[in-house]
């Protein structure tokens, strides 16, 4: 078993300050271990400016930032590990790592450095109600996809958040043609710096709503050329006057709209999922209870029962009576 003074998990900026300021320090043996491919971690993808002011007294990108401390850790002979996975730590300070070319091994660390950086709240962490949806990225995601991979997520954009990161990508897919619609902020004040305001936003015309945040998303799946099994058009779960101008604008023939129209009036599988009748621990027992409330046959299938409820019900009723929550605007 190896043994550092001290391991450093994570090649980030922090981890690289640590590394270099312990080895000017006075220790000797040390290493960072790195899951991904190269050091530098969060700022490989910032190649916007304003890093170093402080550090080095110059404006650099993100990706010049990372290379200056690279370039301390590799000038002082500091050893570290890409394409390394921590699986754990223990209380004497034991490190199991991982990666190809040497699998599974274990490191005796005398202190451990703790230098991963954050993770960003994703939409269940926000407890934001409604479907999960293709399209919805994380501010961080669809930076790394922009700047790194050179991928697009959309051309139609919200940005919920007016910290520094959705200020800047509101900016930076503004350059890659997007139409940003608006920067949404739950709070009544900005968390993004006021020149991120300025020359993000109000130099681009982007709108910022304070005290405004997304209450639903609706739609489950991607837009489609044909009804899926639900009998819905586009994106399941969107409005029918928006889809109808939809249609219209595109040529489509108005009996064709009448019956998709038609197919959105009916209560749908999703539905009764809105309804707690089908897919979850529970539903069994809750589609019982329904069944015996309307004086059904017990053993009457979910799709027989579905058939049913849209003899007796119209949507709008039934999503009023049975999941309140869903009905739409």
């Amino acid at each position: 078993m190896r043994e550092y003074d001290i391991v450093i998990i994570g090649g980030g900026p922090a981890g690289l300050a640590a590394a270099a300021s312990a080895k000017r320090n006075g220790v000797d043996s040390i290493l960072i271990l790195e899951r991904d491919k190269e050091l530098g971690g969060i700022l490989n993808q910032c190649i916007h400016n304003g890093f170093g002011l402080h550090t080095f007294k110059e404006e650099l990108t993100g990706p010049e930032y990372a290379a200056r401390f690279i370039d301390q850790v590799e000038e002082l002979g500091i050893e570290y590990k890409l394409h390394t996975m921590v699986m754990d730590i223990t209380h004497e300070k034991k490190i199991t790592a991982m990666n190809r070319e040497e699998g599974m091994f274990e490191i005796q660390a005398k202190a451990i450095v703790l230098a991963m950086g954050c993770r960003e709240r994703a939409r269940g962490a926000l407890n934001i109600p409604g479907y999960r949806p293709a399209g919805i990225y994380s501010a961080g995601t669809a930076q790394r996809l922009v700047n790194r991979e050179g991928f697009m997520p959309g051309r139609e954009v919200v940005i919920l958040g007016s910290g520094d990161i959705g200020l800047i990508m509101a900016r930076r897919m503004t350059f890659e043609g997007a139409n940003v619609k608006v920067v949404a902020e739950l709070m009544p004040y900005s968390g993004g710096l006021k020149r991120n305001i300025v020359q993000c936003l109000d130099d681009y015309g982007i709108p910022l709503k304070l005290s405004h945040t997304v209450v639903d998303i609706r739609g489950k799946e991607r837009r489609k050329r044909s009804p899926v099994k639900e009998g819905k058009l586009g994106v399941e779960g969107m409005r029918p006057e928006i889809l109808r101008r939809a249609l219209e604008e595109a040529g489509v023939p108005l009996e064709d709209v009448a019956q998709a129209e038609k197919a959105a009036s009916e209560i749908a599988k999703a539905d009764l999922f809105a309804a707690g009748l089908s897919g979850r621990a529970d539903s069994a027992q809750r589609r019982a209870a329904l069944k015996k409330q309307l004086r059904l046959p017990e053993h009457l299938s979910a799709n027989a029962l579905l058939d049913v409820l849209n003899i007796l019900y119209t949507r709008e009723e039934f999503l009023r009576e049975f999941a309140p929550e869903r009905q739409y605007d």
